[in-house]
């Protein structure tokens, strides 16, 4: 009989390996190393951020002391103009960039200007009694209400420097900000002539608002010395 010389296949069962890198030891121990680099990347990256901002409180710190000492050293009311100067020249010092500084202060009762001192970043101080054209308008509630402003210059506000630099053009955009402390608000602007002048950002502006303590002193002493 044929069948009699018949067999049944020979089967033989065996395991395909997965090469040792897809090992699941090996898997997890590359996850597990890939989340610590992640980990330890992350703490280097916010322990740099913070010394950096250690370094730049310490760089704005010196900067206010220095500003101090001028305050102190003030004799009489002409004095204020010479503060707005240095003022100026600390802030470059920090790599705050600004066309214009102006300290404003705010008579509470007229919601109006009382005095401005404006400096510009090359020339000297000066000082303007009361303010022409609108007033400070919308500034006023943001002083009371103790938050910044920031914004683009408007043509009115812009007329009180055209007044004062025939280089300047009206149509240029103008970006300022307003801090407030406590007799007005501390101001800069930039855009005058600049293409891609962009608004001030928050280190800019926290510098600037460091800067509201000295201020409120010296115009305290001015009021003193006017007295």
């Amino acid at each position: 009989d044929f069948d009699a010389y018949r067999s049944e296949p020979a089967t033989h069962d065996f395991v395909v390996q997965a090469p040792w890198w897809r090992t699941p030891w090996v898997v997890g121990l590359t996850v597990a190393l890939a989340g610590l680099v992640a980990l330890q990347s992350g703490r280097v990256v916010r322990r740099d951020r913070r010394l950096a901002q250690q370094n730049r409180d310490l760089m704005v710190e010196r900067t206010l002391e220095r500003l101090r000492a001028e305050v102190l050293s003030m004799t009489r009311t002409e004095d204020f103009l010479g503060v707005v100067a240095v003022m100026g020249e600390e802030l470059r010092r920090l790599g705050v960039t600004f066309q214009y500084l102006g300290i404003n202060v705010l008579d509470e009762a007229t919601a109006g200007y009382m005095t401005q001192w404006i400096a510009s970043a090359t020339g000297e101080p000066f000082q303007i009694e009361g303010f022409p054209g609108e007033g400070p308008g919308p500034l006023i509630d943001h002083w009371r209400a103790g938050t910044t402003w920031s914004r683009q210059l408007g043509l009115e506000d812009k007329k009180v420097y055209l007044r004062h630099d025939d280089g300047l053009a009206p149509q240029d955009t103008v970006w300022v900000v307003d801090v407030p402390y406590k007799y007005g608000t501390l101001a800069l602007n930039r855009g005058w002539g600049r293409r891609g002048a962009g608004p001030f950002d928050a280190d800019e502006i926290r510098v600037l608002s460091r800067f509201g303590q000295v201020i409120s002193l010296a115009y305290t002493r001015f009021l003193d010395f006017h007295e």
